[in-house]
């Protein structure tokens, strides 16, 4: 629970009004363990078998802050380990995979910092580190984030959860839904922005007046993003557009959604899209107790539906990469979730992933390479 605390702001040896502050936080606690499914001697996942791990997931501070009435300031840190980057070292506009000694560390990043206006409930404007538009909204839907992020967000295809960047949004009259458009850099708030191209993104959610009673509430929401990048700079861009959709429906018993995205690609001085990506999830949780919720996750990733450009999304996927021929995989993640005091959840689940990538050479050649499966344990609380 946040608690209120009063800081006294001195600006130039004066002493300035007051801000009442608001400070919070959550932290997102795993243990996972790789079971040993694969072949050692063919499968290039085999240093994975038999694997576990600790790990902190998220670790975040907040502080809210109101300077006047209708404007909020908001500022958050948070953990997310090291990993080698691009970076044009030599100065000629080209970016070149950069290693660091520190990969696999923590690091602390700024991934809240921005000032948001709202002087009516259908018009606000928001500016600094902000909140994309879809990945925190579908989270926040789906309500088990501290487990595994969802797909979309995996495959890269959405950015990061926050930006740099502008934003206008706002609630319908009367309830009926909310809107959120916005231009930011099109890297994450964590990236240097490479380029002068960016990113414009967007989301509209519908909630029918027939489906905000007494049955639940039930909404439609749609999305958009539009990103460009020249790598080397030049005349010819790289562009991506993603269409994205939720349906979404929880009641006091039941939250269920099925979310999907498709990714279209263009490479440089291309007319026609090189590849064209589907990402779907659906997942279906059930709370017969108000400490105890059975769910499960479903997924459908295919980086490449007309098979033109084949691997290009599956090279970025985290964590789940073989090689940049992969076809799709189905997953599925199912567990119970636990609540057993205010501002704690728990989880207990299992994943098991089937590829339809099939092995290159060797005795196994042609074979359908074997599902990956783990365990995994989590606990989030927020303070």
């Amino acid at each position: 629970m946040k608690k209120r605390v009063l800081i006294l702001l001195l600006l130039l040896g004066g002493a300035a009004p007051a801000w009442a502050v608001d400070v919070g936080g959550d932290v997102y606690f795993q243990y996972s363990y790789t079971l040993p499914t694969y072949d050692s001697a063919y499968d290039p996942r085999s240093s994975n078998n038999d694997f576990s791990a600790f790990d902190i997931t998220r670790a975040r501070l907040e502080l809210f802050g109101e300077p006047q009435p209708n404007w909020l300031a908001h500022l958050a840190t948070d953990v997310e380990r090291v990993h080698d980057y691009q970076a044009d070292v030599n100065g000629d506009g080209k970016l070149e995979d950069v290693t660091t000694p520190d990969a696999g560390r923590f690091a602390l990043v700024l991934r809240y910092a921005h000032l948001n206006w709202q002087p009516k409930t259908y018009v606000g404007v928001d500016a600094g580190i902000i909140e994309t538009p879809w990945i925190g909204f579908v989270d926040q839907a789906n309500g088990f984030r501290f487990v595994d992020r969802l797909l979309a967000e995996r495959a890269g295809w959405l950015g990061q959860l926050t930006d740099v960047g502008l934003a206008v949004k706002g609630d319908f009259p009367g309830h009926y839904g909310s809107y959120r458009a916005q231009i930011d850099s099109g890297n994450g708030a964590q990236d240097f922005e490479a380029s002068k191209q960016k990113a414009g993104e967007g989301r509209v959610t519908f909630v029918p007046a027939f489906a905000a009673g007494v049955l639940g509430h039930f909404s439609l929401s749609l999305g958009g993003r539009y990103n460009t990048s020249e790598d080397p700079p030049g005349p010819a861009l790289d562009r991506d557009a993603v269409g994205m959709a939720l349906l979404h429906y929880r009641c006091r018993y039941i939250n269920a959604g099925l979310e999907g995205s498709l990714d279209s690609h263009w490479g440089r001085e291309r007319q026609k899209p090189t590849s064209n990506g589907m990402a779907a999830t659906g997942w279906l949780s059930v709370k017969p107790w108000p400490w105890f919720e059975p769910f499960a996750r479903g997924e459908r990733f295919d980086p490449d539906l007309d098979s033109s450009g084949r691997g290009r999304a599956a090279s970025r996927l985290d964590g789940e990469t073989l090689a940049a021929d992969r076809d799709g995989f189905w997953g599925l993640l199912a567990g119970l979730g636990f609540h057993p005091i205010n501002d704690v959840d728990a989880a207990l689940a299992g994943r098991i992933t089937w590829f339809d990538e099939t092995y290159r050479g060797g005795p196994h050649d042609g074979e359908t390479i074997a599902p990956a499966a783990s365990l995994l344990a989590s606990l989030a609380f927020s303070f």
